[in-house]
């Protein structure tokens, strides 16, 4: 009969298999690949368990960056939030640099609607928007992912 636990290795194995783990990890949320791994690590499968684990849900199709960037880039246009909103949240969801240029490159190509209809949505006819207002709208514009660029047109294209 074993004590109860003093914090060695043994006390922190994992109770059910990584593959197990890894499938249950995906249920909630997309994630990454990186994201997965660095989840079973810290269970502490080993890295053999988590290789096979990985391999069980790539094979079944259910990790798939290119699907989460897509993901992520729709929730942006659903959102209104611009290009480097969805490359902020794809770097901290440690997804591939290319894969996180094409989702860049695709919200540049929607970018200006979803700011114009965020700007109509919080502050109704944005043509009229002079001083504080306008500044308001400014700033809220680039802390959703536009970029300055991209807001002054807008802003300027209304005002």
């Amino acid at each position: 009969m074993t004590s109860k636990s003093n914090g060695s290795d043994q006390d922190r194995r994992p109770r059910v298999p990584a593959r197990q783990a890894a499938l249950t990890l995906l249920v909630p949320r997309l994630l990454s690949s990186a994201e997965l791994q660095e989840r079973l690590a810290r269970r502490g499968y080993d890295q053999e368990d988590v290789a096979d684990a990985m391999a069980l849900v790539q094979s079944y199709g259910y990790l798939d960056d290119a699907a989460l960037a897509r993901a992520v880039r729709l929730e942006a246009e659903r959102t209104c939030r611009g290009p480097l909103w969805v490359r902020r949240t794809l770097e901290r969801r440690k997804v591939n640099e290319t894969l996180c240029n094409a989702a860049q490159d695709e919200a540049e190509n929607t970018a200006r609607v979803c700011a114009q209809r965020f700007l109509t949505t919080k502050f109704g006819n944005a043509g009229d928007l002079q001083g504080k207002q306008r500044a308001k709208a400014q700033q809220q514009l680039l802390s959703r992912g536009f970029s300055l660029e991209c807001v002054l047109d807008i802003l300027d294209e209304t005002g």
